[in-house]
């Protein structure tokens, strides 16, 4: 019942009401709640009720119902243990295969891929909060003496992380750069890695969950500060690979469908062929003509159909850097991919921004 207590909930509970005349999925997803309160208030009255009022007389049927409801509860929790249980080892089935392989070396531990995802975060965070400082520094004057302060305090937080010596040259170039020197192209790729910066912090559980895909981005500042301004935190743990994975697929097909989109409305795709083109718009054609105010994708109360150009663009950027960072960090807890492939990730467009 904890998501009673979460916005998230009542959040999408309000954007349903809100579609409900035009939206069927808005009206299922009301009922469905409804349906689920009433369940609860079932579980309260059937369950709890009789221990918290054990001087309350209960009748024979409100026995039967009680334990009737309390079976079909625990028969519910034991399948869904035994499902992830499951997953669990069907996941980790091709990498006890390559560890008996003659002749292929061994995957990093679960330890060591939580290491390396924390270290790469850390160091992120840095660049994310220099870039911060840098865009403050456009419009409010650096006050005298305090020139070094930035960087000076970012090198001491490092060395005491430990992650000084291990930063890729990129990156510890962009942090010596005096203050004020940073170009609009080295702010925008480092801003541009906010996104891939809390779906890592997710992957190792810093973060309680990712933000829905349905709703513009905002990021919050605090977490890049605190990544860096205390100690390794101690409750580091590497999502399960299912996790990580159906939020690879869901970010994807958001991805898809902002892009879809996007070139059908020629805001990208003017390299592509014209059978690529042709398809993109049969597809939305299809979405157009099968009610999309049911089934198209929503951001906030709008259909991805019904977003202005600037507002599609964001997403899709958004949409697909979550994509590719989530893709690799599901190949990193599988050992498929390494620390060094998600290095080379968030290298690549502070690389172009150098040139």
């Amino acid at each position: 019942m904890i998501w009673l207590f979460k916005s998230a909930f009542w959040r999408t509970l309000g954007i349903s009401l809100r579609r409900f005349p035009k939206d069927k999925r808005a009206r299922r997803f009301v009922l469905i709640s409804v349906g689920v309160l009433l369940y609860v208030g079932l579980y309260l009255r059937f369950f709890l009720a009789p221990f918290f009022f054990a001087q309350t007389r209960e009748s024979q049927a409100d026995r039967v119902i009680r334990l009737a409801f309390l079976g079909i509860m625990l028969s519910g929790a034991l399948l869904v243990y035994l499902f992830h249980r499951w997953l669990e080892r069907r996941d980790r089935l091709p990498s006890l295969l390559d560890d008996a392989a003659p002749g292929v070396g061994a995957s990093p531990s679960e330890a060591e891929t939580t290491e390396e995802i924390w270290r790469m975060t850390a160091m992120l965070a840095a660049l994310l909060q220099r870039s911060g400082s840098e865009a403050a520094m456009q419009t409010t004057a650096l006050a005298q003496g305090k020139e070094f302060a930035i960087r000076q305090w970012q090198r001491e937080r490092l060395l005491a992380l430990g992650l000084w010596e291990g930063l890729p040259v990129t990156f510890r170039d962009l942090l010596l750069l005096p203050e004020g020197h940073w170009t609009a192209a080295k702010q925008d790729a480092v801003n541009g890695s906010l996104e891939q910066f809390f779906a890592m912090r997710w992957a190792i559980s810093l973060e309680d969950a990712l933000r829905p895909l349905n709703q513009i981005p905002t990021y919050a500042g605090k977490a890049i500060v605190a990544m860096i301004a205390g100690a390794k935190p101690g409750n580091l743990a590497l999502r399960p690979p299912w996790d990580l994975r159906l939020a690879r697929d869901e970010s994807y097909r958001y991805f898809e469908r902002f892009w879809l989109e996007a070139v059908t409305r020629r805001l990208i795709g003017e390299e592509y062929e014209d059978r690529v083109l042709s398809e993109a718009i049969r597809l939305k054609a299809e979405i157009d003509a099968n009610d999309r105010q049911s089934y198209d994708l929503l951001v906030g109360a709008r259909t991805v159909s019904e977003l202005d150009d600037e507002t599609l663009m964001r997403m899709v950027i958004t949409a697909h850097r979550r994509w590719e960072i989530l893709k690799l960090l599901t190949g990193m807890a599988g050992g498929e991919s390494r620390g060094s492939d998600l290095q080379a990730l968030l290298l690549a467009p502070m690389s172009r921004a150098e040139t």
